[in-house]
């Protein structure tokens, strides 16, 4: 009997220690899964997730890239871990984005959503449908801004719509799709600013 009760306090303290299952997308076009619980997953080229459903909570960590994620409608919420922010949701879609300088980018499309960060500057903060905002490394989460939903959307039919957007952040994204990847030879035209539609892998463009 202290056995069965030690072993089952362990599983509820672990959530019943749910396997961990990695979603990678290594090619050049966006990739959409279907997740264990019948969520919808579109990974963006070069990134990858993990997930762990437990019995109470279902638990993503995105470890690198972009996706958009539409939750299923289910008891247990979901909770997405990116960098230093997590976010929780039940029944939303929505964007995160992991930069390699550490920000975190969440865009909200359609539900509600919390969002909290770790740090020096931890702070939390809830989006509404067409918002966005960012989580800078030291946990301070900027302003709610308006989101342009073409140009949230445009990745994912392999497009890329830049508004005023600085050089060096267009070429970041141009980047993650092609195997020849452009380079700024002058960092003074890393911030001229760039708009315009462009065929995500067209380098030439």
């Amino acid at each position: 009997m202290l056995c069965l009760s030690i072993g089952g306090g362990w599983l509820l303290a672990t959530d019943g220690n749910p396997t961990p299952h990695t979603y990678t997308n290594s090619g050049l076009a966006t990739q959409p899964q279907i997740l264990e619980d019948g969520s919808l997953v579109v990974l963006d080229a070069g990134s990858a997730l993990t997930t762990r459903f437990g019995w109470r909570t279902r638990r993503v960590e995105l470890q690198q890239g972009r996706m958009q994620l539409r939750v299923a409608a289910a008891s247990r919420p979901m909770r997405v871990q990116a960098g230093n922010s997590t976010l929780r949701d039940i029944g939303t879609t929505f964007q995160v984005e992991l930069l390699d300088d550490g920000h975190v980018g969440v865009a909200l499309l359609d539900g509600a959503l919390d969002v909290a960060s770790s740090g020096t500057q931890a702070m939390h903060r809830q989006l509404r449908p067409g918002e966005q905002l960012r989580v800078r490394p030291s946990g301070h989460i900027e302003p709610n801004t308006p989101l342009l939903r073409q140009q949230a959307e445009a990745w994912l039919h392999g497009q890329l719509l830049f508004d005023a957007t600085p050089l060096s952040a267009a070429v970041a994204q141009m980047n993650r799709y092609t195997a020849a990847p452009l380079v700024i030879a002058d960092p003074a035209i890393a911030n001229l600013a760039v708009s315009g539609n462009f065929r995500a892998g067209d380098q030439a463009a």
